[in-house]
C-alpha cells in the first residue's frame, strides 16, 4: 500500500513544543507563545524498521515496534495547518538532544520514553506525610544516571520532622554521594528562595518528578513561584511535572486508582 502525500491545502510548517497529550490529541506551544491541540500524523506513528521487499512498512513485528519514534512531552515537532478547516497536525517529530527513559514496563521490550529535550531532574519528596521510601528515590536517580542527566533533590515539609538539621541526617548519604539536596517548607516559606537560586543558576530547562501525589500539587508553587514575583516572569522557563508514583512503587501497588500525568 503506497503511503498517501500530504494535503496540497497543508500551510507550511512551523516549529513547537509538546506540553501534554491525551486520548490522541497534542497540546503544542508555538513559536509565538501560542498553544494549539494538534493530532499525530499517521505516517509518523509508523516505523522506519522491518520493511518488506516492496519497501512497504512492517507494524507486525517487536522489532519494528520497538524502533518506532515515539512522541513525547517536551519533543520540539512540526506542525502543519489544514487550509480549510484549520485543524493542526504533527507532521514530524525533530531530533531530540537528550530525552528520560526508563525500561518498558511488565518485562516488555525497549523502553518508556517519560520527557524527551531534558536538561536536570528534580526529583521532589516529602521529609513525612506521607512517608518517604528511599528505594524509589534510588530508582528515580538511577534512571536519570542511565540517561546522563544532571540530578538533584527537593525534600519538603521539613517542618514535620523537626526542621533542616533533623531533617537532613536521614538524607545525609545523598549529599556525600554528591547529590545537591534542597531541604524546603512551603509552608513556612523556607528554603524555597535557595532552590529558586539554585535554579536560575542552572540556567537550563527542567523536568521535575514528584514521587507523591500531595508533593506533584506543590510543585508549582516551588518552581513557579518566587517572592511576590508573578508566575509568567519566574526564570525557569520550562517544567515537566510527572505526578502520581511510578507502577513499580509500593504507593502505586497499595493504590490502583493513583492517576499519573506529564504535562509542560
Amino acid at each position: 500500500m503506497t503511503e498517501p502525500h500530504d494535503d496540497a491545502s497543508s500551510a507550511p510548517g512551523v516549529e513547537g513544543l509538546v506540553l501534554s497529550g491525551t486520548g490522541g490529541v497534542w497540546r503544542v506551544r508555538r513559536a509565538d507563545g501560542s498553544v494549539v491541540e494538534a493530532s499525530l500524523r499517521g505516517r509518523v506513528k509508523k516505523s522506519n524498521a522491518g520493511r518488506r521487499a516492496d519497501g512497504s512498512l512492517r507494524r507486525d513485528t517487536v522489532a519494528s515496534s520497538a524502533e518506532t519514534l515515539k512522541l513525547a512531552v517536551g519533543d520540539r515537532v512540526e506542525l502543519e495547518q489544514d487550509a480549510a478547516s484549520g485543524a493542526w497536525a504533527i507532521a514530524e517529530i525533530l531530533p531530540r538532544r537528550s530525552r528520560l527513559a526508563r525500561r518498558a514496563p511488565g518485562g516488555g521490550q525497549g523502553e518508556r520514553i517519560v520527557a524527551a529535550n531534558v536538561d536536570q531532574v528534580v526529583v521532589v519528596f516529602a521529609a513525612a506525610n506521607p512517608e518517604p521510601h528511599p528505594r524509589m528515590l534510588d530508582r528515580f536517580l538511577v534512571i536519570a544516571e542511565a540517561n546522563d542527566l544532571a540530578a538533584r533533590i527537593v525534600i519538603n515539609k521539613v517542618e514535620l520532622t523537626g526542621g533542616v538539621e533533623a531533617t537532613r541526617a536521614r538524607w545525609i548519604d545523598y549529599e556525600r554521594a554528591g547529590y545537591p539536596v534542597h531541604y524546603t517548607s512551603v509552608k513556612r516559606m523556607e528554603g524555597i528562595e535557595a532552590l529558586h537560586d539554585a535554579l536560575d543558576a542552572a540556567g537550563q530547562h527542567l523536568i521535575t518528578i514528584c514521587a507523591q501525589r500531595t508533593v506533584a500539587r506543590l510543585s508549582s508553587f516551588i518552581f513557579h513561584t518566587k517572592s511576590s514575583i508573578p508566575r509568567k516572569n519566574c526564570p525557569v522557563r520550562s517544567v515537566c511535572v510527572v505526578g502520581g508514583p511510578l507502577p513499580f512503587s509500593p504507593v502505586a501497588k497499595r493504590n490502583r486508582s493513583t492517576r499519573r500525568c506529564k504535562t509542560l
